[in-house]
């Protein structure tokens, strides 16, 4: 088991190997801007605002760009209306026959407004190799739960796709665990 998670922007030619494994390499992206993020009107619709602005589609396109003629092999994305239409803009871009694929265990954290805190024992370190559980409303989820039910995913992902190139496209919470996730690798 492992997930080669690059922040850096190069794509070697190279398989990573991990404990003797051959790793898939995932590319995390955040949505791009949405109405949800920029200030809006209160009496606009929820799904409304679930989706992008135009600058936000150009964002999308960027990174499809960059993307592009990289060998990428599979797009997830979460449910939410924003990553969706940011997922399909960057296979457009790049040319990706299949599309995306929504996948939930790349959703928000649940729960409404969570404060998010993520705390670290010393440099680099996480406590028992799960992130700290922080407080959640009732029937929420912790940065954790979230790392744990994505990186079961990735975990299949790296079964189906050795030393390939993915894109995950999530939620800043979701893409926080993800870079925490023991197998990652910033440069």
């Amino acid at each position: 088991m492992g997930v080669n998670l690059k922040s850096k922007n190069t794509h070697e030619d190279t398989k990573p190997v991990i404990d003797g494994k051959v790793l898939l390499r995932v590319d995390l992206v955040r949505h791009a801007e949405s109405k949800k993020n920029v200030v809006h009107l209160p009496w606009i619709p929820e799904e409304e605002l679930d989706t992008l602005t135009a600058a936000g589609q150009k964002q999308a396109e960027a990174i499809g760009n960059f993307l592009k003629d990289k060998g990428i092999v599979v797009i997830l994305s979460s449910p939410a209306g924003r990553t969706r239409e940011t997922a399909k803009a960057i296979g457009q871009v790049i040319g990706f026959k299949t599309g995306y694929e929504v996948e939930k265990a790349f959703a928000s954290l649940r729960g409404g407004n969570i404060r998010m805190e993520i705390r670290f024992h010393g440099p680099g370190a996480r406590s028992n190799g799960h992130w700290d559980r922080i407080h959640c409303p009732e029937g929420g989820e912790s940065l954790s739960d979230g790392e744990f039910r994505a990186t079961g995913v990735l975990k299949k992902l790296v079964e189906k796709f050795p030393g390939r190139i993915g894109v995950i496209v999530s939620h800043t919470d979701i893409c926080a665990a993800l870079l925490g996730y023991p197998y990652a690798q910033t440069e």
